[in-house]
């Protein structure tokens, strides 16, 4: 079951616009649980406690705006997938710094979300959560897929370090060409002969440094660096999906 959330201040629009979501996730057979905030303060606090698959977020709110509430989710390191909703359209550009799924428009409101739930839900169900890896300890380990931060080599060891911030020794049977070729349909890119990353923790990419959302930094190949955004790119606009 998708856990869903949407916050935004004006109460007819919320209750309007959970009817649609619920009715647009059970035409793709999915179910959903969705839980509604009309005070963005509130919602923010809640994110403490609460984790959520996916979130629809007014940008302009008073008190706490839904940049602010994006900026500690992503700083937090948590991936929900996040997609605006606003009738503000210079606001997209801000927003793209969150890596949203979406920016929807709130006076093409039907339209957008149709669309963007038919998407997140085809890509959902071609993607399993969860990847089978055989470590140095363990033989076919199932491993979630979003508690991956990233892969890398030392000589010929290779590590999965996870969101936990442990560093995992994978058995000696793989090479970093074969967890990139296993991997390349989950969005993991190789931004370095030794670093094998999952997209979704990227915050920026800037020169030969990829900046990660839990703060740690990594280094990007000159070669590899035009590739590198390119795919970036393609998977925020195809595959921000957990």
């Amino acid at each position: 079951m998708i856990q869903i959330a949407i916050c935004d201040d004006e109460k007819v629009f919320v209750e309007m616009y959970k009817k649609e979501i619920i009715h647009l996730f059970k035409e793709c057979d999915v179910e959903c649980c969705v839980d509604i905030y009309t005070d963005s303060k509130i919602f923010q606090s809640k994110l403490n406690f609460n984790n959520y698959d996916l979130i629809f977020m007014d940008i302009n709110m008073p008190e706490v705006t839904g940049i602010q509430v994006a900026s500690k989710l992503r700083s937090s390191g948590a991936d929900t997938t996040l997609v605006f909703v606003s009738n503000h359209d210079h606001f997209v550009f801000e927003s793209f710094r969150y890596s949203p799924y979406r920016f929807i428009r709130k006076n093409n409101l039907l339209n957008d979300t149709a669309e963007m739930i038919r998407t997140f839900c085809d890509i959902l169900k071609k993607r399993p959560s969860h990847i089978l890896l055989d470590l140095e300890s363990k033989k076919d380990s199932l491993e979630n897929v979003s508690h991956i931060v990233y892969f890398y080599s030392i000589r010929h060891d290779i590590f999965l370090y996870n969101t936990h911030k442990d560093s995992i020794r994978l058995a000696h049977t793989y090479t970093m060409e074969q967890l990139e070729d296993k991997l390349k349909d989950r969005g993991f890119i190789r931004i370095h002969k030794t670093y094998l990353l999952n997209f979704k923790w990227i915050l920026r990419i800037q020169s030969s440094t990829v900046y990660l959302k839990d703060g740690n930094e990594l280094p990007l190949s000159r070669a590899r660096s035009d590739t590198v955004k390119k795919e970036y790119q393609r998977l925020l606009r195809e595959g921000g999906v957990l």
